[in-house]
């Protein structure tokens, strides 16, 4: 037997191991139950299912991974991810370039968190709906790098002082390494920004012209400008709301 039938005969065994190894191997060997869990893990590892999915004890859904070789040309790593769950619909296809970034693209979000109650009290969630589109997004170690994308969403006014609750628009772009969202309302009473640093934590500042009005009645004060409520947490701790 030559050794060129031998190598052969050996590339092919080789291919075809790699070609059926099971997602749920490939999810122990490298640890992915240290970031989220699932019931059940179906498929290999270029194309598999996985049933209900829980980040941080936090259930989303189901969710399906698919490898994109043809991206291997423009030198990149993808795999197309999509999430779909009753209260949470995530779309995208992820990934790393050779030129040492992570990427985002197409990035399609549905946003619907449930009502939670506490001893049978509403426990208060300030979104109610969140949808947002990101054409294109590279980030690394350091943070943001490039972001193409826009968004709208809807906050609850548990405070009453708008006739309904608050829909937004979002703007978004990277700043000093963070991202940097922008929102502002449709009626154009309520403003702000949101940062999100490489951790993951983010803080949130918001205006608003009528809540300045309402205050300025009570305490008959002028204001210099416009006040602002300030919130600071983690995104992970976003996903209790689902």
């Amino acid at each position: 037997m030559k050794f060129k039938d031998v190598f052969l005969g050996t590339l092919v065994l080789i291919l075809i191991i790699l070609s059926t190894f099971p997602m749920r191997g490939l999810y122990k060997i490298i640890n992915l139950d240290n970031y989220f869990s699932a019931e059940t893990i179906q498929g290999f590892w270029w194309n598999a299912k996985f049933q209900n999915v829980s980040f941080n004890s936090s259930l989303v859904g189901d969710a399906i991974i698919t490898f994109r070789p043809a991206e291997l040309i423009k030198g990149k790593l993808a795999i197309h991810s999509q999430i779909e769950g009753v209260h949470l619909n995530i779309e995208a296809v992820v990934g790393l370039s050779i030129k040492g970034y992570n990427f985002i693209e197409g990035l399609k979000l549905k946003a619907r968190p449930p009502k939670k109650y506490k001893n049978s009290k509403l426990i208060y969630q300030p979104i109610s709906k969140l949808d947002a589109n990101i054409n294109y997004f590279t980030f690394n170690e350091q943070g943001c790098l490039q972001i193409t994308g826009s968004g709208t969403g809807e906050f609850v006014d548990e405070l009453g002082l708008f006739s309904n609750n608050v829909k937004i628009d979002i703007d978004m772009n990277c700043y000093k390494k963070n991202l940097e969202l922008n929102f502002y309302s449709t009626k154009k009473n309520v403003e702000g920004k949101i940062l999100i640093r490489p951790n993951l934590s983010y803080a949130m500042e918001v205006k608003s012209n009528k809540l300045s009005l309402k205050l300025r009645e009570i305490s008959r004060l002028r204001f210099l400008a416009t006040p602002s409520f300030k919130v600071s947490g983690n995104l992970v701790d976003l996903l209790d709301y689902f």
